[in-house]
């Protein structure tokens, strides 16, 4: 589950490591690359040396704290994927025989079964965020950006900006 640059690099070493078996990844969004495709926010980068994808693909960043859309465009250049439809996916277990995951096809609703050994969690803890409870949010009228889901239509230049939060998101959206 999810086709982040963990699962991407899980698939690569089992390539090479392994010789019989059976590889099917899902993933939720319309391409490959997790919070590479997902977080666009202004200077969006990597907050440690870009370089430490190598371990799975030869780097040929321009930068040491390469740029989120210069990583996305490497990792797809990268991976061949031959049939992708953006799918999401739960799971029921039965212990004695293995998993059996209900794959939702999120382009055109339909539904299947498929089935597994191994289930690996490759959804990211980055994946799932939410917007900080703060009395008066909800009553705000301007335009409210996450990190995580940021609309790049809206322009903040010239405008009064609020940045809640000191993380190495918010150290790269404040200018």
């Amino acid at each position: 589950m999810g086709a982040g640059v963990s699962a991407l690099c899980l698939a690569y070493k089992m390539r090479i490591a392994l010789s019989s078996y059976s590889l099917s990844v899902y993933e939720k969004t319309h391409d490959i690359g997790g919070i590479w495709l997902e977080n666009r926010y202004p200077r969006c980068a990597c907050d440690i040396p870009a370089h430490v994808y190598s371990k799975f693909l030869t780097p040929e960043f321009t930068q040491y704290y390469t740029g989120a859309e210069e990583i996305h465009k490497y990792i797809s250049g990268k991976i061949l994927v031959i049939f992708f439809i953006p799918q999401h996916g739960s799971c029921l277990i039965d212990y004695s025989r293995g998993y059996n995951v209900e794959i939702k096809n999120l382009t055109n609703g339909t539904v299947f079964v498929d089935y597994c050994y191994v289930l690996i969690n490759a959804t990211g803890f980055l994946n799932k965020w939410k917007w900080p409870a703060i009395p008066g949010l909800e009553s705000f009228k301007g335009p409210k950006l996450h990190s995580a889901a940021w609309d790049q239509k809206v322009d903040c230049k010239g405008k009064r900006v609020a940045v809640i939060g000191t993380g190495s998101s918010a150290i790269q959206i404040v200018p």
